[in-house]
């Protein structure tokens, strides 16, 4: 009888014990982030309607290299792209060496939840261009297209180069030449001549700022 009242007693610990698992498990389901929902809810989707074919979006990386380039260069976003279509999904066209592991160190077509992603992206912000016609524009979009994969080089002015900034203003100058900038002159070991930076477009007379946000990135 003893034994038996044992086994009851085990067995009923035992049960217990899958009772408070189970309901650990879907504590941790139900209040676990969700990344769909993440996305959903990110601070630059309420302006999602606003964007258009054109616009420049920029942003301030996560990593160190970022962090360096917003310093040196005055500024409080360290990247820049364009966003080349909006349906059904917005893209963007952008130069960058770090992005993802499948297509490093040259130009790339990513969706705008990517380039803005919590991952990727500490703050961001989209403006837009004044004076592009939508003639000069399909130029423009042709250009960047046409640029996906070409590799990416972080070089001076008076040297072969290709990063973000630049692939960006060759484009758009070679259907507006009257659309200029300010480059900026650094003399760092290992980084001596004029750059460009993304600030550069946000200091343009021509370039209307259309909104800004931060990421939660905790």
């Amino acid at each position: 009888m003893r034994k038996f009242s044992l086994i009851k007693t085990a067995a009923a610990v035992f049960l217990f014990l899958i009772i408070i698992a189970t309901a650990a498990i879907l504590i941790i389901l139900y209040t676990a982030p969700n990344q769909d929902q993440d996305l959903s809810t990110a601070p630059w989707q309420e302006h999602a309607s606003e964007l258009r074919a054109g616009d420049l979006v920029l942003r301030l990386g996560t990593v160190t290299d970022s962090l360096v380039i917003a310093k040196v260069s005055h500024s409080a976003y360290s990247h820049i792209g364009m966003i080349i279509q909006t349906q059904p999904e917005i893209l963007v066209a952008h130069a960058t060496t770090s992005d993802h592991d499948y297509d490093p160190d040259q130009a790339s077509i990513t969706t705008l939840k990517d380039f803005w992603s919590r991952a990727l992206c500490r703050a961001g912000m989209a403006a837009r261009i004044d004076g592009l016609d939508e003639r000069k524009l399909d130029g423009v979009i042709s250009r960047l297209i046409a640029y996906k994969g070409r590799p990416f080089v972080l070089a001076p002015r008076d040297q072969d180069h290709f990063y973000c900034s630049t692939m960006l203003y060759d484009a758009i100058r070679s259907e507006d030449p009257s659309f200029t900038l300010k480059w900026q002159n650094l003399s760092y070991p290992g980084f001596k001549g004029e750059y460009l930076f993304p600030q550069s477009f946000i200091g343009s007379p021509r370039v209307k700022r259309l909104f800004a946000f931060k990421n939660d990135t905790k």
